[in-house]
């Protein structure tokens, strides 16, 4: 239960990025949102599916999507402060640290159900 409302709000911040991306532009909020084509339609797309996979899937589909985009979340907005004169010029500091964000959070999701599983098989 608690990985599908992970997905959910997940998905509906990259939904609230995607729009707030499209409606305020990429000077707002000191460059949180991100102005450039393909940057929304990954919010919108990513944001789309976890929406989708929170709402009408399985837990374990909602689990191993997280685990996924969380993932590649994470390697983006790592791969920006390890060299952020190389990739994703124009993104920002603070867009890399909400990227950031959802991946630790997707992958703290993933991490915190395997432990409890696993907790369960051992004093059940």
């Amino acid at each position: 239960m608690v990985v599908k409302t992970v997905a959910k709000v997940l998905g509906i911040l990259l939904l609230l990025a995607g729009i707030g991306s499209v409606v305020v532009g990429a000077n707002a909020l000191n460059g949180l949102f991100n102005a450039r084509p393909e940057e929304i339609v990954m919010h919108f797309v990513t944001g789309g599916v976890l929406v989708v996979v929170g709402f009408t899937q399985s837990e374990k589909a909602a689990l191993i999507t997280i685990a996924i985009l969380g993932a590649i979340f994470l390697a983006l907005g790592i791969a920006y402060f390890a060299r952020p004169d190389s990739m994703m010029a124009a993104a920002s500091p603070l867009h890399e640290l909400m990227r950031l964000v959802i991946g630790l959070s997707g992958l703290t999701t993933v991490i915190a159900r395997a432990v409890q599983r696993r907790w369960r098989a051992v004093t059940a």
